[in-house]
């Protein structure tokens, strides 16, 4: 199975799905994505589909889109804030170390935070 499915919800939520199958999943479904719009022409941008009887241009719909995806990626990282708890890592900036970060980043000593246990180097 190369997507997720919702009758899956269940076992990730009950722990029976490894993190390794989660993320065959989380890759198959982005290749989707990617898939399509590679196919895309720019003449194609302004043709329009029906999305739930409305219609969008496929910049819209693409628009509308990420904006959806945009919210579940918060909901997993809502979720995954709650089951880590107090071991929970920030994505971005820690609470409370905005400035500590843009001094950092001012003096030029600035690095990518580590994304999924694997650290970027300064390009």
């Amino acid at each position: 199975q190369s997507v997720l499915l919702g009758n899956e919800i269940g076992r990730i939520l009950e722990g029976q799905v490894s993190r390794d199958e989660l993320m065959r999943w989380w890759e198959a479904g982005w290749k989707y994505v990617f898939d399509a719009i590679t196919l895309l022409q720019p003449e194609d941008l302004a043709r329009v589909v029906t999305i739930r009887g409305e219609p969008h241009t496929v910049l819209q719909a693409i628009h509308r889109q990420v904006a959806h995806y945009a919210y579940h990626v918060g909901q997993i990282v809502l979720l995954a804030k709650h089951i880590r708890g107090a071991d929970w890592k920030s994505l971005s900036v820690p609470r409370g170390k905005s400035a500590e970060y843009n001094a950092q980043m001012a003096k030029g000593n600035g690095k990518i935070q580590a994304v999924l246990g694997r650290e970027k180097p300064n390009a």
